[in-house]
């Protein structure tokens, strides 16, 4: 018989674990093998086996066979494991294959509309499980689960993972998005933003972006403008700043025509500044030259009068950029025509009457007519010497605003006083008093024009000196009734002719009544029809403005006017989270107040207050100046010279025009 041949060194040791499974393979009598071959070698001397000794009878047969025994189960589990093993690896494999298939689906998915998701995934999905499945080695239960597996991704399923992850996704990308824009615009690099979104639309357009809002990117367009406009107007006033102190210097020093000059050149500030901006500049320039103008004027009145000056060469020698050739002419007219004696002299026979006399004059005085200042220097000279102490400054700071100057201060009269004054000055006007002297005619060819009755005039001048003169005299008599506004009506109603009682009083009564508001109250307020026109934000606080009123003298229809623009009609944030109603601020910007009602009586009472910052100011614009004055630091947009309109247009819808 033929005999089987062995190898040599025959590895009879554990398998590594990835080929031998411990838990599944049995125990092998590794022992009862070796002692078997062992004799069989001894016997034979020879590394071939002879197959004799396997049917003789004898110990080292039965340990040989009890050993092959065991050895074939081992090499029986050993296969079975081998191909367990191989089946493994290949079912990783394809997972493998199935795993890097929809990490491609996904690489692709960012660049994909999410309406295109679901075909891609499909295409890759059913390719890499034909792949898998074209080996046909693989066990049934592992086909099955990998079929299921192939499809744990597939249809809608990946769909809707892919999306819920790209929301994911986009939000983040989306919130660094406009996280990187508002950057942009905080470093005013608007240009940037605009090529930004231009992109980010082009995306959407796309379908590359479908996670952007395109309302939320429409918005922040709009933002980067007002923005870029906001920065514009922002270096356009730093710029005229600049330029503001340099202008007005020269304005100051005398250099008026050279500061326009400078103000109208086409290279002025690049070319760019805003008109308005200009305008705004050349009225501080100018009226920086009156101020200037009006004092030196003053102080050469004051020494022709006191005498410090005496001759014509003191007057031309005056060397002032502020006195023309023009008024140093008129200067020596006076000093040479009037002497400073006889003025004084009319000012003691007939310093009440002259007072009625020049505050005509300066009433019916118009700058635009005296562009030299000549009758300007006139009427100052003449009313310092020839008008009543106690008149003449209240007079001369008369003549001073109609050039838009600062007036003196000068020792005034008592306020009852001199308003008794400026009533008598009504009552006695020629277009509304008792005594008129111009009459409307037409000339020979058809034009209107006015013919002034020489004698009543001075009839209505003879009249109201009349009254003035015992006025004063009463005031000199009883100081103490100086402020006491009852005897000075019953003192006038003693005086006047019954003609004119009545119109002087009342006249009286408006000059003292509040100054303060640019719409005084004059009526009592119908409080449901005025609730019923205030926008829904501000309806509940309709008494509020009604009570602010009646405490201050202002009308409620002007402090709830001013309420509606300042709180944009009561949505304001600074009305919701502040009880802000009027737009009243710190350098910090809005105020807190414990209430809505607390802020519109402090604004009010902040308007009405005598010697307050609104103190003189009578109609909206001169309020509006002070409340929100153009240029200043919360005016970033320019628009606080919107501010009059504004609050004009809406009193007009509270009245219902």
């Amino acid at each position: 018989m033929p005999f089987i041949p062995l190898p040599q060194n025959a590895p009879m040791g554990d398998v590594p674990a990835p080929v031998l499974n411990r838990e599944r393979a049995p125990m092998v009598n590794l022992a009862g093998v070796q002692q078997g071959l062992g004799r069989l070698a001894a016997a034979g001397q020879s590394d071939m086996i002879p197959l004799a000794p396997f049917t003789a009878p004898g110990q080292g047969l039965q340990a040989v066979g009890e050993g092959m025994q065991s050895l074939s189960g081992v090499f029986a589990k050993l296969a079975e494991v081998k191909a367990e093993a191989k089946n493994d690896l290949d079912a990783a494999t394809a997972v493998n294959a199935l795993d890097m298939a929809y990490a491609e689906h996904e690489k692709r998915r960012q660049t994909l509309p999410a309406d295109q998701w679901e075909d891609d995934w499909a295409k890759r999905s059913t390719v890499a499980l034909a792949g898998v499945m074209a080996n046909d080695k693989l066990a049934p239960v592992t086909r099955r689960r990998l079929e299921l597996y192939g499809q744990k991704w597939s249809g809608q399923t990946a769909v809707r993972v892919a999306r819920d992850a790209t929301q994911t996704i986009g939000q983040r990308a989306e919130n660094e998005l406009f996280s990187s824009l508002e950057r942009d615009m905080a470093n005013e690099n608007f240009d940037a933003v605009d090529a930004k979104i231009a992109e980010v639309e082009g995306a959407i357009k796309n379908g590359r972006m479908a996670y952007i809002d395109p309302g939320r990117l429409g918005h922040a367009r709009i933002v980067n403008q007002k923005a870029r406009e906001a920065a514009k107007k922002q270096a356009e006033v730093a710029v005229m700043k600049a330029h503001e102190g340099n202008i007005i210097n020269m304005a100051k020093s005398g250099n008026l025509d050279l500061a326009l000059k400078q103000l109208d050149a086409p290279g002025f500030m690049g070319g760019k500044a805003d008109p308005a901006d200009i305008e705004v500049l050349r009225n501080k320039a100018q009226a920086a030259w009156r101020d200037r103008s009006a004092a030196e004027l003053d102080g050469l009145a004051n020494d022709i009068a006191s005498g410090k000056i005496s001759s014509a060469k003191e007057i031309e020698a005056v060397d002032s950029p502020f006195i023309t050739p023009a008024l140093k002419k008129e200067a020596v007219r006076m000093l040479v025509h009037q002497s400073q004696t006889e003025m004084a002299r009319d000012r003691e026979e007939n310093g009440v009457a002259n007072a009625v006399k020049y505050r005509r004059a300066v009433k019916d005085y118009d700058p635009k007519s005296d562009p030299d200042r000549v009758k300007y220097f006139t009427l100052m000279h003449e009313i310092s010497g020839r008008v009543e102490q106690s008149s003449a400054g209240e007079i001369t700071g008369d003549l001073y605003r109609k050039y838009g100057a600062t007036p003196p201060k000068l020792a005034m009269r008592p306020e009852i006083q001199q308003n008794i004054s400026k009533s008598l000055d009504v009552t006695f006007d020629p277009e509304t008093g008792a005594f008129p002297w111009r009459v409307k005619t037409k000339d020979a060819l058809g034009r209107e024009t006015t013919k002034e009755d020489i004698a009543q005039r001075q009839r209505a001048l003879d009249a109201q000196t009349a009254v003035e003169i015992k006025i004063n005299d009463w005031f000199r008599e009883h100081p103490e009734d100086a402020q006491n506004l009852n005897k000075a009506k019953a003192k006038m109603a003693e005086l006047l002719p019954e003609a004119t009682r009545e119109a002087t009083v009342q006249s009286l009564m408006r000059l003292m009544a509040p100054k303060t508001a640019a719409v005084k109250a004059s009526a009592p307020v119908d409080a449901e029809t005025f609730k019923s026109r205030l926008p829904a934000g501000l309806k509940d606080h309709a008494q509020d403005f009604i009570d602010a009123g009646a405490e201050t003298g202002l009308d409620p229809y002007f402090l709830a006017g001013i309420a509606m623009f300042e709180t944009g009609d009561g949505t304001s944030p600074a009305f919701r989270n502040k009880n802000n109603a009027m737009g009243i601020s710190n350098s910090k910007g809005p105020v807190a107040l414990p209430s809505v009602r607390d802020s519109i009586l402090r604004q009010a009472r902040t308007l009405a207050r005598p010697t307050g910052p609104y103190a003189g100011k009578e109609t909206i614009d001169e309020i509006g100046a002070v409340y929100a004055p153009p240029g200043a630091g919360n005016d970033p947009n320019g628009t606080n010279d919107e501010w009059p309109a504004g609050v004009k247009s809406k009193i007009k819808t509270l009245l219902g025009q």
